[in-house]
């Protein structure tokens, strides 16, 4: 009886199991097969030819299903022709970076913009203060240099904009100021210089952005940048890679400065005016001045204080103070503006005087 009774029991469990235990082997045996399917197909989908050397070819992204896309030409296409479409995407040789796809590039908007004759001054005029600040400096910071600047009636000016008074045949103002934030890069939009760049385009300051343009062009930089330029500020060439000029062979100086220049023009549809060097250093040897001959002004650290005769302009700039900003101008006075022998009786004046009293005679009055 009680062997009969589990025969039964048995027989129960196995005619449950056994549907579970179908329909297992089912999905699997059906997973397997529709692999081997699509492996096929990936393999003997047929791929457009290349087509020379300057033709890189990538794989779209897939479409989303039941979606038509269309080709180069223009067709439209089904969803499981474009499944497997490859586009070819043509890349230009330049100095700096010979790998840029052109399609990162814009047609040379300035192209249709009359070229300037080179500049040339007939004497010398006394260079504007002028700042160097880098992504350290912080937007807090910013904001503070910024309403030093406006308290003290300074006008903030660009290079370019230099140019232009150059150009009508007249020297910087005396209360003219440049300041100038390095190390933008190309590659990625950064917030954090975002944030830096808005302390002063949102109170109708001027400043000028020296770009490192190493590595592929990101479109939303670019696109913020030609914004940042239609407002009346300035973005200058800070080389491709950021190297020390001094240390580079004469080709490799070339290639930082000249390619920097191409990519520039190509992204922003304007040429840059400005050089900013690297680590503010300049070469004894003259190499980075002739191939500099694109530009207006090579902007480095040490001296600099004035400039003449044929561009491009060799002008020099300070750091600033990072407690206080108020000093930061009283340096940048002290530095540039335009005082009989330019040391002596700054000296003498400075030991004497107040901070307060010094800060008026430096710049609140004219240049005599």
């Amino acid at each position: 009886m009680h062997l009969l009774q589990a025969l039964l029991l048995q027989r129960r469990v196995l005619h449950w199991l056994f549907p579970l235990v179908s329909l297992w082997a089912a999905i699997i045996f059906g997973l397997a097969f529709s692999g081997a399917s699509v492996a096929q197909a990936v393999g003997t989908a047929p791929l457009p030819g290349l087509i020379a050397e300057k033709l890189q070819v990538g794989p779209r992204a897939t479409p989303v299903p039941n979606a038509n896309v269309r080709n180069v030409a223009g067709e439209v296409l089904p969803n499981e022709q474009a499944r497997f479409e490859f586009v070819s995407v043509q890349t230009i040789a330049i100095d700096g970076d010979p790998g840029l796809p052109a399609s990162d590039l814009l047609p040379q908007r300035a192209a249709a913009v009359p070229p300037q004759s080179p500049l040339f001054l007939d004497g010398n005029c006394q260079t504007p203060m002028s700042l160097m600040l880098h992504s350290s400096f912080g937007a807090e910071r910013m904001h503070q240099l910024a309403r030093e600047i406006l308290v003290r009636g300074l006008k903030t000016t660009t290079y370019r904009e230099i140019s232009e008074v150059l150009r009508g045949g007249a020297c910087p103002a005396w209360n003219s100021i440049v300041v100038s934030l390095d190390d933008f890069g190309t590659d990625w939009l950064r917030p954090h210089f975002q944030s830096m760049m808005r302390a002063f385009t949102d109170r109708g300051l001027l400043l000028v952005v020296g770009a490192v343009v190493h590595g592929s062009q990101d479109a939303d930089a670019w696109n913020y940048l030609r914004e940042f330029e239609d407002l009346g500020n300035e973005v200058a060439s800070h080389t491709v890679n950021h190297y020390n000029l001094a240390r580079l062979e004469q080709s490799e100086v070339e290639w930082e400065i000249k390619g920097a220049h191409q990519i520039i023009c190509h992204n922003l549809g304007r040429c840059p005016e400005t050089l900013i060097l690297p680590f503010g250093i300049n070469d004894g040897s003259g190499t980075v001045r002739s191939a500099a001959d694109g530009y207006s002004y090579v902007v480095g650290i040490p001296g600099g204080r004035s400039f003449g005769g044929e561009a491009p302009y060799y002008l020099g700039r300070i750091g600033p103070d990072n407690f206080d900003q108020g000093s930061t101008l009283i340096e940048l006075a002290a530095s540039f503006r335009s005082l009989p022998s330019a040391g002596a009786e700054f000296i003498s004046f400075r030991a004497n005087n107040s901070e307060d009293a010094l800060q008026a005679h430096l710049l609140l009055s004219p240049s005599p």
